[in-house]
């Protein structure tokens, strides 16, 4: 009996996983993986397997395009460009919730936890964009539940990355709601890298996973380490909360998330990189994903006891650093009109110690 109860569990969920992963027209693919104007040779990765493209497309079909565009630096030359005096923050800004222009202004003026910083990164997730967002979906697209705040109190991130004069790489990994109404304009939602340096190499990472489309971000900046140009990947991403029907969500999504840890790993090479995330990690260091990240990243510091609720750490800030080099990571005191708490890392060399 146990036996026939799983064969018939196991083919209602495959069932359900066709319903809701149905094919759809290759044109409604085509614009979410775009290559914007300004990054003509985007990169992209995508897990291998049938049934995980026709997953991954159902999601994609309800979204906009990327959005990519790297200003020119004011602080003129890449020798004047110091690792140290770089800030870099991650941070889920709760689906546009979050003040990103009010936590820039802080840490222009120090107020931060270290001194002021004109230049920095920040690693977004559920940064929110209404612009160019289809108003209606194609047939055969999925969308998220809707959540966040209302456009006139969000901070879409393309107009954030205007008014601050930044560069911008931003992949949405899925709509957010669905059709747009009167009272609710069309949007998605997705990770998202501003930065004061230019950015270069812009490449998107499709994870693997059961439920939700997770798009990774990688784009490289220039910085002088101890008197010399080093080229340093930032990546931004976020993992899944639960996993699959199949696992019954949740004791599923430390397995779901330590997949999603090792594609991002192979996707983003062995060169020196920081990567900002929340990897949802509801068991802190112990978790697999976690455990994957800090062997991969070996200069990663403690990080800050809570980033969320209930004494959390969901958001990590993960370094890999020459040789002379060492991240330092410390949490804001509040978190700017988000559910999550933002991190702040930097980088210590030895000419600065």
């Amino acid at each position: 009996m146990g036996r026939l109860l799983a064969a018939i569990a196991a083919g209602l969920f495959a069932s359900c996983s066709l319903l809701t992963n149905p094919r759809v027209q290759s044109s409604a693919t085509a614009v979410c993986r775009s290559a914007p104007s300004g990054a003509p040779t985007l990169g992209w990765s995508m897990p291998p397997g049938a049934a995980e493209r026709r997953r991954l497309d159902a999601w994609c079909a309800g979204v906009g395009p990327p959005l990519f565009e790297s200003t020119q630096n004011t602080s003129g030359a890449a020798e004047h460009r110091l690792a140290s005096d770089v800030a870099f923050v991650s941070w889920n800004v709760h689906v546009g919730a979050g003040d990103v222009e009010r936590l820039v202004n802080d840490l222009r003026e120090g107020k931060l936890g270290r001194p002021r910083a004109d230049e920095f990164v920040l690693m977004l997730q559920e940064a929110v964009r209404f612009e160019n967002v289809p108003a209606i979906a194609a047939p055969g697209a999925r969308n998220a539940r809707w959540i966040g705040v209302e456009k006139t109190h969000a901070f879409d991130i393309g107009e954030v990355a205007r008014r601050l004069h930044v560069s911008l790489f931003y992949v949405p990994s899925m709509r957010n709601g669905g059709a747009a109404r009167d009272d609710r304009a069309a949007s998605d939602r997705g990770n998202a890298i501003l930065s004061t340096l230019p950015l270069a190499d812009p490449l998107a990472i499709e994870l693997p996973g059961r439920r939700q489309r997770r798009v990774s971000l990688r784009a490289v900046v220039p910085l002088n380490l101890n008197g010399r140009e080093v080229r340093v990947a930032i990546g931004s991403t976020h993992f899944n909360v639960l996993g699959s029907a199949q696992t019954l969500w949740l004791f599923g999504a430390a397995s779901a998330r330590a997949q999603q840890a090792e594609a991002l790993i192979r996707s983003l090479g062995t060169g020196p990189a920081i990567v900002g995330g929340d990897v949802n990690s509801w068991e802190g260091r112990n978790e697999r994903a976690v455990r994957a990240l800090l062997e991969a990243f070996p200069e990663t510091p403690a990080q800050p006891e809570t980033t969320f609720r209930n004494g959390l750490v969901l958001d990590w800030m993960f370094f890999r650093l020459p040789p002379g080099s060492n991240g330092r990571v410390i949490r804001a005191r509040e978190r700017y009109g988000a559910d999550h708490y933002p991190i702040i890392g930097w980088i210590s060399t030895a000419s600065t110690e």
